[in-house]
């Protein structure tokens, strides 16, 4: 049986959401992720969220080494450019999310 919780379903839909990002464009602003990631939740019936929220899941998924950012550099334009590298694929990405949700979840029950 498969459960999945909130958390786990805004963390996979934000590595989604990069994938889609990285597949188009090869540097772009943080707004271009959080504009997709709040598209992908709203598409899950979740509320959208802000930038500082999203940077606290990016957070999550450095730690638990899914992604990487490879770099941030300022333009006169856009502000700041980002991109993050997957290091999985996201069938991977989203076994190590569920992974690590099922010692989290399991581990509150102890």
């Amino acid at each position: 049986m498969v459960v999945f919780n909130k958390k786990q379903i805004k963390l996979e839909i934000l590595v989604f959401a990069i994938e889609i990002v990285n597949n188009q464009f090869g540097q772009y602003p943080i707004e271009n992720v959080l504009k997709l990631y709040n598209c992908g939740l709203s598409k899950a019936n979740l509320a959208p969220v802000k930038l500082t929220t999203m940077r606290k899941y990016l957070k999550k998924l450095k730690e638990f080494q899914i992604i990487n950012k490879c770099y941030t550099r300022k333009t006169t334009y856009c502000g700041f450019l980002v991109h993050y590298k997957l290091n999985y694929t996201t069938e991977q990405a989203c076994a190590i999310i569920r992974l690590y949700i099922f010692y989290e979840i399991s581990s509150l029950a102890d």
